[in-house]
């Protein structure tokens, strides 16, 4: 097993020697992935933690598997602050020559196209890091809750979930249409 990851490798070179690679990374080295972070909340130097494992399965298809691991700090899209994150990846890619055995390809594995000789395994971990990230993190339900909204021209006040209450207390979704229909009434 290897410790330090190369910058570039000849996959099928690593395959035919079954080489490994496991160890850990600044996450700043990752700027895709680190664009999206707001930084973690415990660690202000997170680390992402890796295995790649080259090698063959029974046919003979080159594969990268492993796995990838990060903490890290994102925006929780409910209350819009800071959520840690566990990011976790299992990687089971198979590696291809051309877009058309890429196409031929159809089953358990996803499949990387590595047109010429030399691939960069960061760019690897960064793209499954990137594919793990959730769509949506937000903080368990009850763990907090939606900013409050208002609206300063026209002085309308919408409760957190930004529909406004009618005169008797009633929600109504169009509420905010008929005040701006209103205040633009009283404009012309």
């Amino acid at each position: 097993m290897s410790e330090s990851l190369p910058e570039h490798l000849d996959p099928w070179r690593a395959a035919k020697s079954g080489l490994s690679f496991s160890g850990r990374l600044a996450l700043d080295r990752l700027p895709r992935v680190s664009g999206a972070a707001v930084g973690s909340i415990e660690d202000p130097k997170p680390q992402v933690s890796y295995r790649l494992d080259f090698g063959r399965d029974e046919s003979g298809l080159v594969l990268v598997s492993g796995k990838v691991r990060a903490r890290i700090g994102l925006v929780c899209q409910r209350c819009l602050g800071s959520l840690a994150v566990d990011v976790r990846a299992e990687l089971r890619v198979a590696l291809v020559r051309t877009e058309r055995a890429a196409s031929e390809l159809v089953g358990e594995y996803e499949v990387l196209v590595v047109e010429d000789d030399s691939m960069r395994p960061l760019d690897l971990i960064e793209d499954e890091l990137l594919l793990a990230i959730p769509i949506v993190p937000r903080h368990a339900p009850g763990a907090c809750l939606p900013p409050e909204t208002t609206v300063e021209d026209g002085g309308l006040a919408a409760p957190a979930d930004g529909v406004p209450e009618t005169e008797t207390g009633a929600r109504h979704p169009f509420a905010v249409l008929a005040a701006l229909r209103r205040e633009s009434d009283t404009l012309n």
